[in-house]
């Protein structure tokens, strides 16, 4: 917000700075304009590399096994929230997503109820506690909230239909899986799930990588346990550039 406010008033710095001079009050307004962006656009970007390198410290925290201290140092960025905006939702997803890999649900849900919706692994991690609870109507509003800001991101439109499958709604776990084939058509991971359903077999999950298994809803292969215990830090990398390993098959 503040970076905003400071955008606009060097914005009007520099309009009101021109309209002192022989320029009329149109002649002054492109070059008003440009100061705003080109100031705004500086802000903004310093804010994000201050955040960028918060997230960083975090996720080797996070790889080291020192979750606590992980969440402690994201909420050190909790500060720029005045300067930038939805920096407190990127910041809460990350929370969100620790507790989630740790199983504690009911720490995990505020903050990934909070998170922003383009944070597709954390809209899928509520969806996942929600079906935990029995609650698959609040847990199907989350994920279809989260679909249309994150189209190509086939592991949410899997997910989805795990979680209908799950509950015995097959008939809608093909509709969404279909819906994911025509948003990514070259996704292999859902044409063949998507096969799966309609010709009366289970899901297999396991084309879509290793990001499957932060949802926590089936154990990866044993052969994957101790490489995956050493990528505690994908639900971090996968929400500040989405798309973690795997995710995109």
């Amino acid at each position: 917000m503040l970076n905003l406010l400071l955008a606009v008033g060097i914005g009007l710095a520099v309009g009101i700075g021109l309209v002192l001079t022989p320029l009329s009050v149109l002649e002054s307004i492109l070059p008003a304009l440009v100061a705003f962006v080109a100031s705004w656009l500086v802000l903004a970007r310093r804010a994000a590399k201050q955040l960028e390198s918060i997230f960083g410290k975090a996720i080797k925290d996070v790889e080291a096994g020192r979750a606590e201290v992980a969440i402690q140092t994201l909420k050190g960025a909790y500060a720029l929230e005045k300067r930038q905006f939805l920096v407190r939702a990127q910041v809460d997803a990350q929370i969100g997503a620790i507790l989630f890999v740790q199983r504690k649900w009911e720490e995990a849900e505020p903050y990934l109820r909070n998170a922003f919706v383009r944070h597709w692994i954390a809209r899928g991690m509520l969806a996942c506690i929600l079906f935990r609870r029995h609650r698959l109507d609040e847990a199907r509003q989350v994920l279809d909230k989260a679909l249309p800001m994150n189209k190509k991101q086939p592991l949410l439109y899997g997910l989805y239909a795990w979680l209908l499958d799950k509950a015995n709604r097959r008939a809608d776990a093909i509709a969404v899986l279909g819906r994911g084939v025509d948003a990514n058509p070259q996704s292999a991971a859902l044409k063949e799930n998507l096969l799966h359903l309609q010709n009366g077999r289970k899901l297999d999950m396991e084309p879509f990588g290793d990001a499957w298994y932060q949802f926590l809803q089936e154990p990866p292969p044993q052969a994957r346990i101790a490489q995956l215990q050493q990528q505690q830090g994908m639900q971090l990398r996968g929400g500040f550039r989405p798309g973690a390993r795997g995710a995109r098959r």
